[in-house]
């Protein structure tokens, strides 16, 4: 499978490689719900690093769908912050720029593994301190 999730002291990191089918997605989906619900179960809040660094382009319309649906569903089971990374540095800008239509930027910073040597460390510090890599 094209997703590997991972147990972290700050939450879930979460790493997506390419190709990645439609029903690789609606698996990504149950795992990312099951553990967002563990999390509510628990009543613990908790972040997520998304290191989408071995895939190319957008996700497919369906696929965002399942994105957009995922998103709204760990925010409601207590997802503080996420971080996602990508490894080209105009993809990491369009995204970003979505964000800030959708309101997801609130929430959510984006990163070029390309442009940012040190995104892993920069990653956490948002999740974990809300110390914006942006700034």
């Amino acid at each position: 499978m094209s997703v590997v999730f991972e147990q972290t002291s700050y939450g879930v990191r979460c790493t997506i490689v390419d190709p990645l089918t439609y029903e690789d997605a609606v698996e990504w989906l149950k795992e990312t719900c099951r553990l967002a619900q563990a999390y509510r179960d628990k009543q613990v809040r908790f972040g997520q690093l998304m290191d989408l660094r071995g895939r190319s382009g957008r996700p497919q319309p369906e696929q965002q769908k399942l994105i957009a649906e995922s998103m709204r569903f760990v925010r409601e089971c207590g997802l503080t912050r996420s971080a996602v990374v990508v490894q080209d540095p105009v993809f990491a800008l369009k995204i970003k720029q979505s964000a800030f239509e959708t309101g997801m930027y609130e929430w959510e910073r984006y990163l070029s593994a390309a442009s940012t040597p040190d995104w892993e460390r920069k990653a956490i510090a948002w999740i974990e301190k809300g110390i914006d890599p942006d700034i």
